[in-house]
């Protein structure tokens, strides 16, 4: 990989990974030793935290398109080598999240993607890519299920921070989808969507 030519983006966008496809299959030891030491790069880039979610649901039979897609992470790490967490000092301590979820961008399953970052003044201290456990019947559902884990996170870091005698100031949440937001401020609607798992409804 010495002489590759770098890449922009972690993963391309033109094709979805599906787990059967028309490539052949490729060397499932080293595809596994890979993605199993980029996971430790999480821990401190979150640019890289879905495409190894995407890539490590192969790990049981790559093919050859997986591994395409995991050499195109080497080339984004080789980009991107100066990359890391970067802590500042803050001027305010407050607390921003971010949730985002695709709905049933996994071709296999037909499962969404949750994914969240939190700042805590200005600074990433918490993220997740996860794949849901169930299949959302629409896309509401997919956002209000990842909104729920992200308030589940901020609900731990707030004690984290009372713990710590930090003053606690209230959070902002941000995400992209109206019947979410009209989800979790209305209590009438639950009514409507009682396949949600009852646990989301603490939102």
């Amino acid at each position: 990989m010495a002489g590759v030519k770098p890449s922009c983006t972690p993963l391309g966008t033109s094709k979805s990974l599906k787990l059967q496809d028309d490539s052949a299959t490729a060397h499932a030891k080293s595809f596994r030793a890979i993605i199993g030491a980029l996971q430790y790069l999480t821990l401190t880039r979150l640019d890289l935290s879905f495409a190894i979610n995407k890539l490590s649901q192969f790990m049981h039979q790559p093919t050859q398109t997986h591994l395409q897609q995991l050499k195109r992470v080497l080339k984004y790490l080789k980009l991107t080598l100066n990359y890391g967490l970067t802590l500042k000092k803050p001027s305010q301590l407050t607390l921003h999240a971010f949730s985002d979820a695709d709905w049933g961008g996994n071709l296999d399953h037909r499962t969404s993607t949750s994914a969240f970052v939190i700042y805590f003044g200005g600074n990433q201290v918490s993220w997740l890519s996860k794949r849901q456990r169930t299949v959302a019947r629409s896309f509401t559902e997919a956002k209000y299920r990842s909104v729920a884990n992200t308030s589940a996170e901020i609900m731990w870091l707030l004690n984290l921070l009372g713990e710590l005698g930090i003053k606690r100031h209230t959070p902002t949440l941000f995400y992209d989808n109206i019947g979410a937001t009209y989800l979790c401020s209305n209590p009438l609607f639950h009514s409507l969507m009682k396949h949600i798992v009852l646990d989301y409804h603490f939102v």
